[in-house]
């Protein structure tokens, strides 16, 4: 997985970014916290926006 601790990303269930703070690439496994602090584990697969996307959308506007 391309993503490292401090990335942002959007996962396709849940509206708010996401911050990653960790990964377990053995397992498929993304370690999130939303801006209130809850945690939220995930796989790729649950990714809608990966951190380049959300940049490459940011720069659109």
């Amino acid at each position: 997985m391309r993503v490292h601790q401090g990335n942002n990303l959007k996962l396709d269930f849940n509206d708010d970014i996401l911050t990653v703070i960790g990964k377990d690439t053995d397992r498929g496994k993304l370690y999130l916290e939303n801006c209130r602090g809850d945690v939220e584990i995930a796989t790729p697969d649950d990714v809608d926006q990966w951190p380049w996307e959300l940049n490459r959308k940011e720069g659109q506007q």
